[in-house]
């Protein structure tokens, strides 16, 4: 891949991800300090390594077989899903009493993380169909 798309898409994760953990270190060092858990920087962590490997994994497909990228859409974002869906079973299995709290923090991070996903794996659609 490319510097003219990988560099455009890790800054913009880093930048959201950064962005995130100061207005979730500030929330939770005061208005939500009973809710804070050490799990939410590991959240953090997957949350940054699975929308790279997303987006980069989606681009590739697109370069070499572009009749393809339906199918590699549909498996890769599955397989997201899935394992997002793993990291919450898996996690609430072992601390119940954490529900609430760990569900609606992993939702935010899912609601922030996969629209930035998506727009750069589209913008870098366009930009590679332009070259």
């Amino acid at each position: 891949m490319d510097n003219a798309v990988f560099k455009p898409i890790l800054r913009n994760t880093i930048i959201l991800t950064l962005l995130l953990f100061v207005v979730g270190t500030i929330l939770f060092s005061t208005v939500l300090k009973t809710y804070y858990l050490p799990v939410y920087l590991l959240l953090g962590i997957i949350f940054f390594i699975v929308t790279l490997l997303y987006s980069m994994i989606l681009i590739r497909a697109i370069r070499k077989k572009p009749q393809r990228f339906i199918a590699w859409f549909m498996g890769v974002t599955t397989a997201k899903f899935l394992l997002y869906l793993m990291i919450m079973i898996l996690y609430l299995l072992f601390y119940r009493e954490h529900a609430i709290p760990f569900l609606l923090t992993f939702l935010i991070l899912y609601f922030f993380y996969t629209p930035l996903a998506i727009l750069q794996t589209l913008k870098a659609i366009n930009h590679s169909r332009e070259n």
